[in-house]
């Protein structure tokens, strides 16, 4: 007896957005619980490493979630839709994997300010310029290019 593989679905995929975008917002919880146990932060000097190499790793993760969406998710869309004659959209499968990847090297920056924040327990303002950049990439970039694919499969 064969299963038939699930296809990926509109909803599916708003969904693990979504997941993806609140996880920015958890983490702020988690921080918020975490650092109000009244300890002291790490003094910038016993910091073994460089909150300037945290910042610049998430820029680069961030920049690379851009670049992949552009050229692994939209351009292909801008492809299906503006040739003439049109070139295949890919599957909704294919469309999955390549978005989750987008999604994911988002999400490495705002784990890189939970990540620092943690380990150092510096304040919560630390925290959110690396959970709204990656909640800005992710809504206005990755959903935006993933919503665009469903409106092209579906036309």
């Amino acid at each position: 007896m064969t299963t038939a593989q699930a296809v990926p679905t509109r909803s599916v995929w708003l969904v693990t957005a979504g997941a993806m975008a609140m996880a920015t917002v958890i983490y702020v919880i988690v921080l918020n619980t975490y650092l109000s146990t009244g300890e002291p932060p790490v003094a910038a000097a016993d910091r073994p490493l460089p909150r300037a190499l945290f910042w610049s790793a998430a820029v680069a993760f961030l920049l690379a979630s851009m670049l992949w969406t552009q050229l692994r998710v939209r351009g292909p869309i801008d492809a299906a839709t503006s040739m003439q004659p049109p070139a295949p959209l890919f599957e909704p499968a294919e469309f999955q994997v390549r978005s989750i990847v987008a999604l994911a090297l988002a999400e490495v920056a705002c784990i890189l300010g939970f990540v620092q924040s943690m380990m150092y327990r510096a304040p919560l303002r630390e925290y959110l310029p690396f959970g709204a950049a990656t909640l800005l990439v992710i809504v206005l970039d990755i959903i935006p290019a993933g919503l665009r694919y469903w409106s092209s499969r579906e036309a």
